[in-house]
């Protein structure tokens, strides 16, 4: 008995372990996406000068239309981008994208990310949206 309930003990704790991981992963693969689709980009990988944001119009406002992120391959959409982005920062954080949704005419980003747990069958998945603030 004391077995049984150690199992089941050590399911719940692997299954919220994923659900976490899950949750973290759609939370940073939502706000890299959301900064692909204004135009942001990393300095580290050749992002913006110091004295100017891309994306974004005098008074720091966001421009009209979402353009892809500097150094996006020709013909690819913010969007496409965007998605692009946020499914290779949820595989840095060992989850995989189920979904990405880009909404152009707000800005806004929803990704549905998923975490296998290694003694069910389903994964573990969570759900973020992130756009720009305000």
């Amino acid at each position: 008995m004391l077995l049984g309930s150690s199992m089941v003990a050590l399911v719940l704790v692997q299954a919220s372990v994923a659900a976490v991981r899950a949750a973290t992963a759609a939370d940073l693969a939502a706000l890299a996406g959301a900064d692909a689709l204004r135009g942001l980009q990393h300095p580290a990988a050749g992002g913006p000068p110091a004295g100017g944001i891309p994306g974004t119009g005098s008074g720091g406002t966001p421009d009209a239309a979402p353009r892809a992120a500097p150094g996006a391959a020709p013909g690819v959409s913010a969007g496409d981008d965007a998605c692009r982005v946020a499914t290779e920062v949820a595989a840095r954080n060992n989850a995989s994208l189920r979904a990405c949704t880009v909404d152009p005419g707000s800005g806004t980003l929803t990704v549905e990310t998923e975490v296998g747990v290694p003694a069910l069958p389903i994964p573990a998945v969570a759900r973020a949206r992130a756009g720009p603030p305000g």
